[in-house]
C-alpha cells in the first residue's frame, strides 16, 4: 500500500480484500459483493481482474484506475491508496 508502505502476499485465486484481511491490513467493507463501494481504493500500479461482467465502476473510475478490492482479483504485483 503505497500510503503506508505496508506489503502483503495477494493471492490470484482470492479478493484483494480477501488477502488484506489475511495479512491484518485494515480496510474498509460492507457488502463484500462490489455494490456499496465502502471499499473504493485506486491502483497506482498493477492490474486486477473480476468475476463479475461489470464490478459497480462507472467507466471514468475504471479509466482512472480504481477499484473495489472486495470483488477483485490481482492479476499482477500492485500498488492501491484508499479511494
Amino acid at each position: 500500500m503505497a500510503d503506508t508502505g505496508e506489503t502483503f502476499a495477494a493471492v490470484a485465486a482470492r479478493s484483494l480484500w480477501a488477502s488484506m484481511a489475511q495479512a491484518g491490513v485494515d480496510w474498509p467493507v460492507s457488502c463484500r459483493n462490489g455494490t456499496c463501494r465502502t471499499c473504493l481504493a485506486r491502483l497506482t500500479e498493477g492490474t486486477v481482474v473480476y468475476d463479475v461482467p461489470w464490478p459497480g465502476l462507472s467507466l471514468e473510475e475504471k479509466r482512472d484506475g480504481y477499484c473495489l478490492p472486495c470483488i477483485a482479483r490481482p492479476a499482477s504485483d500492485i500498488t492501491v491508496l484508499p479511494g
